[in-house]
């Protein structure tokens, strides 16, 4: 599938708001299900965000997840992206993935990452 970034940046090929939505759902239901599994993805953002032929977005790139129980304080992922809780190296959790899921949705709307 197509890095989402890519996408986004590219002049030629502008998206719907009904299909930012439509990603932004997909993104939100994703990450719920990497939560309720007991996990912190730590790295949300369009590069790491696959889209299928079918336009049906996928999470990848789980090489920060870690186990919400462990109380990640380290820091990990793309600073761009970072919660600022992270950012004072204050224990991660679920939440820090979904303020990087609304920087990426703010990107999304606004046609650059």
């Amino acid at each position: 599938g197509d890095l989402l970034r890519r996408l986004i940046a590219a002049p030629t090929q502008r998206f719907t708001e009904e299909k930012a939505a439509m990603w932004a759902r997909q993104l939100l239901l994703g990450l719920r299900t990497v939560h309720s599994l007991g996990y912190i993805h730590r790295d949300i953002k369009p590069d790491n965000l696959l889209l299928t032929d079918q336009s049906v977005l996928k999470i990848a790139d789980f090489g920060w997840c870690c186990l919400v129980e462990e109380m990640p304080s380290c820091l990990a992922g793309t600073f761009q992206y970072m919660a600022p809780e992270v950012l004072r190296n204050v224990p991660q959790t679920p939440q820090a993935d979904v303020w990087s899921a609304g920087v990426t949705l703010y990107q999304m709307l606004l046609g650059r990452a």
